[in-house]
């Protein structure tokens, strides 16, 4: 398990997915998809997680990010702590920074939550061959 899937585990009312292919060949593979588990506010997030300034640049040059939002009513990166900074992130996507020295997490922008309808073929997809990828409840 990554340790931001970990640590998004503990303690908290979400499902959690690594490396989920969203959909059909070719569709989005967030490095974490979260849903609360809640009928009416289930909040499919995406998290992507990026190492390197030009990774990150790269993703959001290109727009990939946004392919994530027919799926997800937020976008979160995750990056080490000053890799970049808040405003090189997308208006509404969030940023979490990853302490390397004590392994801790904390939220520098909070993301802008959309509504979006998840599509059945992805909640499908999450339920039959995501079942492999899902992270446990850690807390």
């Amino acid at each position: 398990m990554t340790a931001l899937a970990k640590h998004l585990s503990v303690n908290s009312d979400r499902m959690i997915w690594e490396d989920m292919q969203l959909g059909p060949s070719g569709s989005p593979r967030p490095d974490v998809y979260t849903i609360l588990k809640s009928y009416s506010r289930p909040l499919p997030t995406a998290y992507e997680c990026k190492i390197s300034a030009a990774d990150f640049r790269s993703d959001v040059t290109s727009g990939k990010w946004q392919k994530y939002l027919q799926y997800a009513g937020a976008v979160i990166f995750c990056t080490p702590r000053g890799l970049i900074e808040k405003e090189d992130v997308p208006k509404g996507c969030g940023l979490i920074y990853f302490y390397e020295d004590t392994g801790t997490f904390r939220t520098v922008r909070n993301a802008t939550y959309n509504a979006v309808t998840i599509p059945q073929d992805a909640l499908l997809k999450l339920l039959i061959d995501g079942v492999r990828r899902a992270v446990e409840p850690n807390g």
